[in-house]
């Protein structure tokens, strides 16, 4: 199915990565930005900790190397406001940090984590983005925050001592998150996230985070998290249209490709869900105790979905959605160069597009943690045996 975008390789840098095993070298600083997954009923999810311990464990495994900025932010690829910055002072509570945000949230996760396992973050500068969701601003913000800590590195080092190494930059975030990145770097240039990176010439490496859901033996599960999988394949197509829109992109032929086998795909699953006995299966909630209330999925369509929505209704709607779009968009397609669209249908078009991928979103599989979870994560950077991939 996701023939485009093979693994993402180990490195975007936009030049020649330092040799860590070659001759002697001023080091390099790091910044490590954890992309932050929306909060599910206001609580950091299973998905969202599993980045947050990849960086933990990396931390543990490396002692002697911590990074200079650790930045949690938001993970979409749109474009936001402005993102408003808060540094916690000395690492401690920070005052003006909107608490219900996913990379607060992230935030204290991870030094609950840092502490339980007795690591030091004395010489680490943490930026937590407050109000944005793009990921292309916490990007920007941890390269800016990195590039100030080698100024003042140089500045330390007495005269003739060399100057200050090269920035890195690492992104933790989950497979297929990282395939998207690199996908919408590799098609849309004029759109990628890393691209002011590379004019700052700061080398980009990807830390990938296996999706807990992924492999899960329950079929349900399984299948609603290729769902969410198939809802990122659609937010590259977004792109895309941004860019068409902005009159900096064409239509380009692999992600037309991939818009069309993602809705043939759907149309597929549809077979596989249709109900057998006359009823429709809701969608299951993600809750530890059946006391336990609230809506499924995540994003703006979770807040209004109710106990209504079922799974077959979710993926026809969405299905219907990509098929729209697809006959909007044909023409440029078919004559990429002189193939016309009106700006009110690529409007339209992308209103239907996101209304897909709200759709596939609400079958996210991904739920808060449980206790447990949260205790084998804190104490042995392990989830154990995750009963929520085994549902």
């Amino acid at each position: 199915m996701d023939e485009v975008a093979s693994a993402p390789p180990l490195q975007a840098g936009a030049y020649e990565p330092f040799d860590y095993k070659g001759p002697p070298q001023p080091a390099c600083m790091d910044a490590w930005v954890i992309a932050c997954k929306p909060l599910v009923r206001g609580q950091l999810t299973l998905e969202q900790a599993s980045r947050v311990v990849a960086a933990v464990r990396m931390l543990r495994n490396r002692p002697s190397e911590p990074p200079a900025v650790v930045c949690f932010c938001g993970s979409e690829f749109v474009e936001a406001a402005g993102p408003q910055v808060e540094r916690p002072p000395n690492l401690g509570p920070s005052v003006g940090i909107d608490e219900r945000c996913a990379a607060f949230a992230s935030y204290s996760f991870f030094m609950s984590v840092v502490e339980a396992q007795g690591l030091s973050l004395q010489h680490t500068s943490v930026v937590v983005e407050q109000q944005g969701q793009c990921l292309a601003d916490g990007l920007l913000l941890a390269t800016v925050e990195l590039r100030a800590c080698t100024r003042a590195r140089s500045e330390a080092m007495p005269p003739g001592g060399g100057g200050a190494g090269g920035e890195v930059v690492r992104l933790f975030s989950t497979e297929h998150h990282l395939e998207r990145v690199h996908d919408i770097d590799v098609f849309l240039p004029s759109q990628s996230l890393l691209a002011p990176l590379r004019e700052m010439r700061a080398q980009v490496l990807y830390e990938s985070v296996s999706n807990p859901y992924a492999y899960s033996t329950d079929r349900d599960v399984s299948r609603h998290s290729r769902h969410a999988i198939l809802a990122a394949q659609l937010e590259v197509v977004r792109v895309n249209l941004r860019g068409i829109m902005q009159r900096t992109e064409r239509l380009q032929p692999p992600i037309w490709q991939r818009l069309r086998e993602v809705r043939r795909a759907l149309a597929d699953e549809q077979f596989a869900i249709h109900p057998t006995h006359g009823y429709r299966r809701p969608l299951p909630k993600r809750q530890h105790t059946a006391a336990a209330g609230g809506p499924h999925g995540y994003g703006a369509a979770a807040d209004d979905g109710g106990d209504g929505d079922c799974e077959l209704q979710l993926v026809e709607e969405a299905v219907s959605k990509l098929g729209k779009v697809i006959a909007i968009i044909e023409p440029l397609a078919e004559d990429p160069i002189y193939g016309v669209v009106g700006g009110a249908e690529l409007h339209e078009a992308k209103q239907l597009l996101m209304g897909a991928v709200a759709c596939l979103r609400l079958a996210d599989p991904d739920r808060p943690m449980s206790p447990t979870e949260w205790q084998q994560f804190v104490l042995y950077l392990e989830a154990g045996t995750v009963e929520g991939t085994q549902q």
